[in-house]
């Protein structure tokens, strides 16, 4: 029965009219944030032959808090690797983060902004866990991070397996970038500056 083909087939092609991306986004975000609890809201999404995804102007609120602002994503990856386990990525660009993580990240905080990212990655094999990363860049971002006591917490759970993934970077770029960290419950603080 060629229907469930067929069927596949027009939903892959709808996927391309920017009318369906409209309605996809809408719903999409609208059951993420009643799974969420949060307020997400994006404001275009735009996806290209074969894998170029563009999103724009995306919110997420949570208890009047806002969370995560972030002005651009573009992530454009090859389609044919796919299908051999591999991933190949010409690029992932962000741009205008704004990032306030308050309590939802277990025994840390995370805050600030993040002017631009650039990753790009000839080869990333998901059967083998290795990945290739060619080009890493980060410009104009500052972030401060506080790290919680965690000590009095249970023992992590020993059935949970590890990440085995082995990561090589050709070349990285890091320009006007800040970071903090501190320790609220420590007189540990740590600064530095990279221009």
């Amino acid at each position: 029965c060629l229907i469930p083909v067929v069927l596949v087939i027009f939903l892959s092609i709808l996927l391309y009219i920017p009318a369906f991306q409209n309605f996809a986004v809408q719903t999409a975000t609208r059951y993420a944030g009643e799974a969420t609890g949060m307020e997400i809201h994006a404001g275009r999404i735009r996806l290209a032959f074969p894998l170029r995804l563009t999103v724009n102007d995306v919110q997420v609120i949570a208890s009047a808090d806002t969370l995560l602002v972030l002005d651009r994503l573009r992530v454009a990856i090859r389609l044919w690797p796919l299908l051999r386990q591999e991933v190949q990525v010409d690029a992932i660009d962000l741009q205008g983060v704004r990032l306030h993580t308050g309590e939802y990240i277990e025994g840390m905080s995370l805050e600030g902004t993040l002017g631009h990212f650039h990753a790009q990655a000839d080869r990333i094999d998901l059967a083998k866990e290795t990945a290739r990363l060619n080009e890493l860049r980060l410009s104009d971002t500052s972030l401060t991070l506080w790290l919680t006591d965690t000590t009095t917490q249970a023992e992590a759970d020993s059935s949970k397996t590890s990440l085995n993934w082995t990561i090589s970077l050709d070349d990285i770029t890091l320009e006007r970038i800040a970071f903090a960290m501190q320790i609220p419950h420590d007189s540990l603080r740590l600064a530095t500056y990279i221009d």
